[in-house]
């Protein structure tokens, strides 16, 4: 659905908890802060919205809060976003800081390398295989090599570890984008209390294979639903960061759910080039 339509009408119905007599917020298929144009109308009550809100900002500020300022990367809060013209960054092994022009800071992109998802693996829900994801950056070579010359030190950077607030954010995509061709009631969403917090194991239901693809640069990201056998395929692929990058790693997470037998396979992608900035 990547060229389909960005609003779908709404649910009649909070796609988390399925109350219907309360107040309705719109829910954006991508979190807005990634880019996400694709929205479900009057879709999350507020309890619910609040907490996937707060996992979401984990992702978009603690882990990507420095390089969503350096590329640009939409913002609710756009007059504060103006206002911030440069980044504070520490100097390496010394006690102070400088102020780089967010223009010429080579943010980087944090993201975890994953293994296959257990339920496609055919693990136990138990089996937690996440102490193997691995941190992994991205971020704009241009940038990145031109920062030591100017500065005469190499570009440092900080972010919060939140494994499980990345986890549930991927999740929350794929449940939201098989609603833009589902109703609720059309399949049994199995990753729904790993959304909502009341399991943990989230390696049960995310995961990656490793794979490169080459970076989505029109639209921003690409949102797909296939057909294959038994399965049920939706993918999606955030925007690229830096016209310089040229590759991507791909990050594809799992949310099983299944409906008469047929699992729902949702696979995720994340953005730039394989390029380490350190």
């Amino acid at each position: 659905m990547t060229h389909g339509p960005d609003a779908i009408p709404s649910k009649g119905a909070c796609i988390y908890c399925g109350d219907r007599a309360v107040m309705l917020t719109d829910e954006h298929v991508v979190p807005l802060g990634m880019g996400g144009k694709h929205v479900l109308l009057k879709a999350s009550c507020l309890c619910c919205n609040k907490v996937t809100s707060r996992f979401e900002q984990d992702v978009l500020r603690d882990l990507w809060g420095e390089a969503r300022i350096s590329y640009g990367s939409p913002t609710r809060h756009r007059l504060k976003r103006a206002s911030k013209t440069h980044i504070n960054m520490m100097l390496p092994d010394q006690p102070r800081s400088i102020d780089i022009p967010v223009s010429e800071y080579p943010a980087a992109m944090v993201y975890y390398e994953m293994g296959q998802a257990g339920a496609l693996a055919g693990l136990h829900p138990s089996v937690d295989t996440s102490g193997s994801w691995k941190l992994t950056t991205v971020t704009d070579q241009q940038k990145l090599d031109a920062f030591p010359s100017k500065y005469g030190v190499s570009p440092t950077m900080k972010f919060r570890h939140v494994p499980v607030s990345f986890g549930r954010t991927m999740v929350k995509i794929g449940y939201c984008q098989i609603l833009t061709a589902l109703d609720p009631g059309d399949f049994r969403p199995y990753c729904l209390s790993f959304l909502m917090g009341q399991r943990n194991n989230l390696s049960h239901v995310v995961g990656s294979n490793g794979a490169m693809d080459e970076p989505a640069t029109q639209f921003g990201y690409v949102l797909r639903t296939h057909a294959l056998e038994s399965q049920t395929i939706s993918s999606w692929w955030p925007r690229c960061v830096s016209s310089q990058t040229t590759r991507r790693p791909r990050i594809t997470s799992w949310s099983a759910m299944w409906s008469e037998g047929t699992m729902l396979r949702v696979s995720g992608r994340s953005w730039a080039t394989r390029q380490r900035m350190f």
